[in-house]
């Protein structure tokens, strides 16, 4: 089934232009095909269960912290016997159409929520850095800086920087100093996530 499958999704991928190519497809237990694009778009092409002479053509995403609807994630099955072209008369008219609207979309928002990441995780670095003892524990879900007890006047010290800009923190008996600079880092962090919201188009 692997061959068949391959095979017709190298057959497929020039119809549907240059810049398309195949490979062979794993996903959870199942072998099948993948039809690449050189911008990073994929189709996949998967055995139906229960149908053996059918494979399943979907769309693939990347990873972003957006809700993709059931509309928005077109598919068709299809006869491994039948003509590549008319698989590809079938991609171009069931799935390409939302697909090459939302991936770009998707693309942007995937890079945002990177960007965001290594801002939680340099500020919290810095807040690590801020506390004497302190230092980053977790990075998943979220960030967190913890201080354990040891010496000094801090009696305990949390922080979490959450991804939409919100952070849960505590401290207790922080010294002046420290708590200055905390409030400082804190601000300047609001000041520049401030300064991007009024930027943005």
């Amino acid at each position: 089934m692997l061959n068949k499958i391959l095979r017709l999704a190298r057959q497929t991928a020039p119809l549907l232009g240059h810049r398309w190519t195949a490979q062979p497809h794993h996903w959870m237990g199942r072998t099948g095909a993948a039809l690449v694009h050189a911008d990073g778009r994929r189709l996949h092409l998967l055995p139906v269960d229960g149908r053996p002479a059918h494979v399943e053509v979907t769309v693939r995403y990347p990873d972003a912290p957006v809700t993709v609807w059931d509309h928005e994630r077109p598919s068709t099955q299809f006869r491994t016997d039948r003509p590549p072209a008319a698989l590809a008369d079938a991609i171009t008219a069931k799935l390409l159409p939302v697909y090459n609207e939302l991936y770009p979309k998707m693309v942007a928002a995937a890079a945002s929520a990177r960007q965001t990441d290594e801002e939680q995780q340099a500020l919290a670095q810095r807040l690590a850095a801020l506390v004497p003892g302190a230092e980053l524990t977790r990075t998943a879900p979220s960030p967190w800086i913890e201080y354990r007890p040891r010496q000094g006047s801090i009696g305990s010290m949390k922080a979490q920087v959450l991804s939409w800009g919100q952070h849960i923190v505590e401290f207790r008996y922080v010294d002046d100093a420290t708590l200055q600079a905390l409030m400082t880092a804190y601000g300047e962090a609001v000041r520049r996530r401030q300064n991007r919201s009024a930027t943005a188009p």
